[in-house]
C-alpha cells in the first residue's frame, strides 16, 4: 500500500482502539526516546509524509522537543496538520476573572497541569520546531455565538481598547475555541 498509518498513544486503552483503524499503533510516551525508537522502526526507514496532531501537544512536558523530534523524522515536503486549544478563548478570560475556573484540574495530565497557547504562542512554538505555518484556521462552536460570549467579548472590546489593543485584533484571537494549523515542514536548519 502506498499510505500506512502509524500512531503513537501513551494510554493502553486508547493504544487498542486506535490499532483498529491504524496499521501500526507505538504504544507509549512520545517524550521517551524508546518510543521514538519504536517508531523508528515502525517508519522502517521512511520519512513521514503527513503529521496529524490534534489537541495532544498541550499534554507534554515540553510540547517544543516533541515537536522538533518528530519534525526530524518528516520529509522536506511533508505537511503538518496541529489543532490546539486556545488558551486565549473568552470564557477561558470570563471564569479566570470571575476567580473560579472548573476547567483547570478537570483532565490530569502525566506532567502535572497543561500547557496554554495563544494563537500567536503556539505560531511561535511551531516556527520554532522548524514549521512554516500556511494557515492558522479559527475553530468555533455554538457557544461561540450565544449571549455570555457576545457580552464578555463586548467587556473584553472596551479593556482592550482601554490598554492600548487593538479590539478587532483581541476579538480575532479570543473567539475561536480552538486553532488549526496547516503547516510546511521545510529543509531543517542547522544547528
Amino acid at each position: 500500500p502506498l499510505t500506512r498509518l502509524i500512531g503513537v498513544e501513551a494510554d493502553p486503552t486508547a493504544a487498542a482502539k486506535a490499532s483498529r483503524v491504524f496499521d501500526t499503533v507505538v504504544e507509549g510516551d512520545v517524550e521517551d526516546r524508546a518510543t521514538l525508537k519504536a517508531l523508528d522502526s515502525a517508519l522502517s526507514g521512511k520519512k513521514i509524509d503527513q503529521l496529524v496532531i490534534a489537541d495532544a501537544l498541550v499534554k507534554f512536558h515540553d510540547p517544543r522537543t516533541v515537536l522538533v523530534q518528530l519534525r526530524k523524522r518528516m520529509n522536506t515536503d511533508a505537511t503538518a496538520a496541529i489543532c490546539l486549544p486556545n488558551g486565549g478563548h473568552w470564557s477561558l478570560i470570563r471564569c479566570q476573572l470571575a476567580g473560579d475556573c472548573p476547567v483547570a484540574g478537570k483532565q490530569q495530565h502525566r506532567h502535572g497541569s497543561a500547557w496554554s497557547f495563544t494563537r500567536i504562542s503556539a505560531e511561535t512554538m511551531l516556527r520554532r520546531a522548524g514549521f512554516s505555518i500556511e494557515t492558522a484556521a479559527p475553530l468555533m462552536d455554538e457557544a461561540d455565538k450565544g449571549k455570555p460570549a457576545i457580552d464578555t467579548l463586548r467587556a473584553l472590546d472596551s479593556a482592550a481598547s482601554a490598554l492600548g489593543i487593538s479590539s478587532s485584533r483581541a476579538r480575532r484571537d479570543m473567539v475561536p475555541r480552538h486553532w488549526l494549523f496547516s503547516l510546511r515542514a521545510g529543509a531543517l536548519r542547522k544547528p
